[in-house]
């Protein structure tokens, strides 16, 4: 066949490495939601009302998954204002929790008592604190070696290809 066609393809060799990042990414983007899911099931699970809760701290714990360019990280959080104080403690109670890694942290702690009035001044209450009751922390701690777990699993998944 006279004046037959020729393709040339560059680039094949990048093209390939970047379709296999892109499957690796999604592998590696599967195992961070999911250890981050691990993390919140723990957190809500551990941020059990106190006697007078409603249970709006458990139910204020989300989960999010962000990925960028060449990061993908998964956290958990809330937004209430009292979260830490439960978390951390308060006053000289809270400071002899021995919250883990508390010393890491520099968190400072009230060294006298106070008063305080739930009521518009009704009644009137002395506290030394309350004790910390973590639920972040631990949620981390109980599924840290699973988390990474997964995210070698999904590496090796794709090394294996």
């Amino acid at each position: 066949m006279a004046g037959g066609v020729t393709v040339e393809l560059k680039g094949v060799e990048e093209l390939k490495s970047h379709i296999s990042r892109i499957a690796n990414a999604a592998k590696l983007k599967r195992a961070v939601v999911e250890g981050t899911s691990m993390m919140l099931s723990t957190a809500k699970m551990r941020a059990v009302p106190g006697k007078f809760g409603s249970g709006a701290l458990r139910n204020s714990i989300h989960m999010k998954v962000d990925e960028q360019r060449d990061q993908i990280s998964g956290k958990i959080f809330t937004a209430l204002e009292y979260a830490m104080y439960v978390e951390f403690g308060t006053g000289i109670i809270g400071e002899n929790s021995n919250y883990p890694r508390a010393g890491q942290l520099g968190l400072s702690y009230a060294h006298y008592p106070w008063t305080y009035t739930p009521d518009n001044g009704e009644r009137f209450f002395r506290t030394e604190g309350q004790p910390a009751r973590p639920f972040m922390y631990p949620a981390l701690a109980e599924n840290k070696s699973q988390i990474k777990q997964r995210i070698i699993n999904a590496l090796r998944e794709d090394v294996r290809r």
